[in-house]
């Protein structure tokens, strides 16, 4: 297993693993917190690495080293939350199948590593049944909890272990990773705004929905600048999003819409490097706009105006109403 990208981004998580086991002072229950994205459970599997190879140093040619690499091996149990949608929990007949399991007398002996994914969607009854159970794990045993909602963690099952918090991924980072897959600058930028989990990122690059949503937002940039109406342009060229019921397809038009803008400011400021649609704005001379002449208060104005109505997504709204309320309100 590579991990690189985990060593590039979390180096104190690293750091943390590798001297805890140095100095013989590993905790038996880690619970891994960070944003959707950050490597929670590639450095679970580090730890597994670290733990059960011969050498206790990934030599990659070790029984259980390949066993790792096979995703087969008997000693790591895992347990994700199951059912539909919203729904997804992790039951308490998966923590009695657990308990049921390491009370069974096993073929092969040795540490023992849990990995147990989303730990805040544990219904109460499960985190109890876990709770009982991790004060209970022999020495042998260690248990790794993920998730990306601390607080929702049961207080009691906290306590118990040590938190380990990850970083967010730099913007810079992700970038690099999208320009290595052959992705342009520009969408690269975008991406990185849009979503701090580099494999979603990559989906999102594939994805018509999204290039079509970042082509009504250049269009709707342009139209605040020529004789065009951006409520005309969102009537025929947005057609798709006022007929998404997908409320992830509004926010992602409304972030990228205030980000453009609030490109223009950056442009002005000569914060040329902080630009994410760089290339659209430094070529709005080619519809006729000289950016120099751009309204500071008014572009902030319309940012103002921009975050009160992406406020709005929140509630049961009529969306092509609303978006003409904002339009009428940016025009001032």
């Amino acid at each position: 297993m590579d991990f690189s990208y985990l060593m590039k981004t979390q180096p104190d998580v690293i750091k943390l693993i590798n001297n805890s086991i140095k100095k013989n002072r590993l905790s038996q229950v880690f619970l891994f917190d960070g944003v959707k994205g950050t490597p929670k459970y590639q450095a679970s599997m580090y730890l597994c690495y670290m733990l059960l190879c011969d050498d206790h140093n990934m030599c990659g040619e070790c029984l259980n080293c390949k066993r790792l690499d096979e995703g087969i091996h008997p000693r790591v149990y895992q347990i994700k939350p199951t059912g539909d949608g919203l729904s997804q929990s992790i039951k308490k007949e998966q923590v009695d199948e657990l308990q049921k399991e390491f009370n069974e007398v096993g073929v092969e002996s040795g540490i023992r590593i849990i990995i147990i994914h989303d730990i805040d969607k544990a219904t109460l009854s499960s985190a109890n049944s876990l709770l009982k159970f991790l004060e209970e794990i022999n020495d042998n045993t260690y248990a790794i909890l993920l998730t990306e909602n601390l607080s929702k963690v049961l207080q009691t099952i906290r306590s118990r272990s040590q938190v380990v918090s990850f970083k967010k991924i730099d913007e810079k980072t992700l970038v690099e990773l999208y320009l290595s897959k052959g992705i342009d600058n520009e969408l690269a930028r975008i991406l990185s705004k849009l979503t701090n989990n580099s494999s979603e990122g990559l989906e999102y690059s594939k994805s018509e929905n999204l290039k079509n949503i970042i082509t009504l937002v250049k269009k709707i940039n342009e139209s605040f600048f020529n004789n065009s109406n951006p409520i005309i342009v969102m009537n025929e060229d947005g057609k798709f999003l006022l007929n998404s019921k997908d409320k992830n397809d509004h926010e992602i038009f409304l972030n990228l819409l205030i980000t453009i803008t609030n490109d223009r400011l950056f442009y002005l400021l000569g914060k040329y490097d902080e630009m994410v649609f760089k290339e659209t704005i430094t070529e709005m001379d080619n519809y006729g706009v000289d950016i120099r002449e751009i309204d500071y208060n008014e572009t902030f104005r319309q940012i103002e105006v921009m975050l009160e109505y992406k406020e709005r997504l929140n509630y049961n709204v009529n969306l092509e109403l609303m978006y003409m309320d904002m339009f009428i309100n940016c025009e001032g």
